[in-house]
Parts: C-alpha cells; sequence; structure tokens
C-alpha cells in the first residue's frame, strides 16, 4: 500500500473530517493523467456546474512528494532502514475560505504528530495560502505540507 492510499484510508475512516470533505479525498496517483478536472469520472462528484459555473465541494487531494533514506538506522538482519519524506494535502473549497480554514484543522487533528503503522508518525510543515486555481471560479486553494519518518522493508 503506498503513502498516498494509507493516509486516504486513514482520512476516510474520520467521520468529523468526512463531514466536511464532502467532495471526497483523492489520492494524486487514482486522479491520473487527467488530474483534478470535472471531466475526470474518478472526480466527478466533486464539482457542482450551474450554468457555466463550476463550483467545488470541499475536497483533499493527497500526494506524496518525495521519499528518502535518512541514514539514521539500517538492520541488515530485518532488511529495514530509516526513511523520511513529504506528503502534500490539496484543500479545495468554493468560494467559502471558513470552510476551508474548518478542514485544514479537521486534517491537522487526524494526522499532527500521530504515528501511524504504515506511514510512520506525521508533523505539520507549512501551509501555503492564497494559491490561485485558474481553472476554477471563486475557489479557495490551500497546500500543506506533512513530513514523516518511518522504518521501511528493504525488498
Amino acid at each position: 500500500m503506498s503513502i498516498e492510499d494509507a493516509l486516504r484510508t486513514l482520512l476516510l475512516a474520520d467521520a468529523p473530517l468526512m463531514t466536511l470533505a464532502t467532495g471526497g479525498v483523492y489520492s494524486y496517483d487514482d486522479l491520473g493523467q487527467r488530474g483534478f478536472v470535472p471531466k475526470n469520472p474518478v472526480c466527478a462528484t466533486a464539482f457542482v456546474t450551474v450554468n457555466t459555473l463550476i463550483t467545488v465541494r470541499p475536497s483533499i487531494i493527497i500526494r506524496d512528494r518525495s521519499e528518502t533514506t535518512n541514514n539514521q538506522r539500517f538492520d541488515t538482519i530485518s532488511r529495514e532502514t530509516s526513511t523520511q519524506g513529504v506528503v502534500e494535502f490539496w484543500l479545495y473549497v468554493s468560494g467559502r475560505h471558513a470552510t476551508l480554514e474548518t478542514l485544514s484543522v479537521a486534517v491537522w487533528k487526524v494526522l499532527h504528530g500521530k504515528i501511524f503503522p504504515t506511514v510512520g508518525q506525521l508533523f505539520n510543515q507549512q501551509q501555503l495560502k492564497g494559491i490561485y486555481a485558474p481553472e476554477f471560479d471563486n475557489v479557495s486553494l490551500r497546500r500543506e505540507d506533512y513530513s514523516y519518518k518511518r522504518l521501511k522493508r528493504i525488498t
């Protein structure tokens, strides 16, 4: 299971978060080459079109940006090494900045400082606010980066 899939499963299991993320939670790999657009059948339910105005229901996209070995531990018997990486969480909401803040806090409550067996320990590192998405009308967008450290079995 990839880190994106593991985190998606964790977020989907949190009922309070899912009441906010009515557009869904998607992994970057699942979206494929089409990406997060209304014509992509994977995420089509996240979009509502009224006349020609496209609105986005509160949605989360997870992207594992990088994972590298940090050489803090290598065990030749168990064949495990320590790794670290960064996961991006892209939060989309049409026009309601307060909903974006609430969604951000809900993700933080689920992930920050927690240790998960398949992912390791996660910490919120930064938030990029005020990002513009020209392909959508009146969409609030934010990227949040979480770092993780874990032991990974070498095959």
